[in-house]
């Protein structure tokens, strides 16, 4: 665990707490996902995948006060992550079932893309002809 020992103090937008971080990253989670939130457990699990939990860049560590806020580079490389890599993303802090779920979501996807209702398709003059002849 790598603390803070920087004498200059943190901009109040980068002081973003876990639980505050969580809430305000449910909007990317559940557009991605579906699911309407993400536990500030969840959120550290993520980050120590990315290898950005406390790195003083993305998560600083405060010494003196023993807490952990997640700055504004940290909540994007975040949200980036979860778009670019939702799989990835959702192996590092997913349970069991979400990650089922997320699976079943993507391959009903999948067959829609895939799926094209016969009435669609227009037969070619080769395939009608061949059929006349049969």
């Amino acid at each position: 665990m790598t603390f803070s020992t920087s004498c200059t103090p943190l901009d109040e937008a980068d002081k973003t707490l876990p639980t505050e971080a969580a809430k305000l990253l449910s909007a990317v989670v559940k557009e991605v996902y579906g699911v309407g939130r993400i536990s500030a457990q969840q959120l550290t699990l993520l980050m120590r995948h990315m290898k950005i939990d406390g790195d003083n860049q993305h998560c600083v560590y405060e010494k003196k006060l023993g807490r952990k806020y997640i700055t504004r580079q940290g909540l994007l490389a975040v949200e980036d992550f979860v778009r670019k890599h939702p799989d990835e993303a959702l192996e590092a802090f997913g349970s069991k079932a979400s990650r089922r779920d997320y699976l079943l979501k993507v391959l009903k996807e999948m067959d829609k893309a895939i799926f094209v209702q016969p009435a669609d398709i227009e037969p070619s003059p080769e395939t009608s002809s061949k059929a006349a002849e049969a």
